[in-house]
């Protein structure tokens, strides 16, 4: 989103929220914050949020609302059945399709090769566990996917920073 249409954001959540100061400090942030957002979702995100709270929105709620609304994940029981028609169609040999990363990471994890070649008398064993991690993925890739971006950069040049004076430290080439 352009600064412009984070602007016309702050505008509605004005006009929806008049008692609510809008500091300019208050509007930096909330355009440092959101500006990585497509603008239409954002905007049916505020329009939503504003017809059903009767608070001003963090940038925390606006961004979950743009995820749930963009949010084209499977439920796990969909995934399981995607699980099962790749080992149909596609079996251990095959270069199945996957309609989103967090299937193919959680069919990959429950070992979607051995599965195309185990007994189909297993099967429900497969699915509990395929259910469990595929819960656990979808809820680690939401929670990333709402992490601002600006975020994530800084904690990659924090790691890469304690990464670096690791190694240093265990070659005894740190600061003495």
């Amino acid at each position: 989103m352009q600064t412009a249409e984070v602007s016309q954001v702050l505008k509605v959540l004005k006009g929806a929220y008049p008692r609510q100061a809008m500091t300019k400090e208050t509007a930096e942030v909330y355009v440092r914050c959101l500006r990585d957002l497509d603008a239409e979702l954002c905007q049916a995100a505020i329009l939503n949020l504003v017809s059903s709270s009767k608070w001003m929105p963090t940038i925390s709620e606006i961004r979950q609302a743009v995820n749930h609304m963009s949010n084209n994940l499977p439920t796990a029981g969909e995934a399981w059945a995607e699980v099962v028609h790749n080992a149909r169609t596609e079996g251990h040999r095959g270069s199945p399709q996957w309609s989103n990363p967090v299937t193919e990471r959680a069919a990959n994890a429950i070992g979607f090769k051995d599965f195309c070649l185990s007994n189909t008398s297993e099967e429900m064993a497969w699915r509990a566990h395929f259910l469990k991690i595929y819960d656990t993925l979808a809820e680690r890739y939401s929670s990333e996917v709402v992490r601002i971006p600006e975020s994530r950069q800084l904690q990659s040049r924090a790691m890469d920073r304690l990464q670096i004076g690791e190694t240093a430290k265990r070659l005894g080439t740190g600061d003495r």
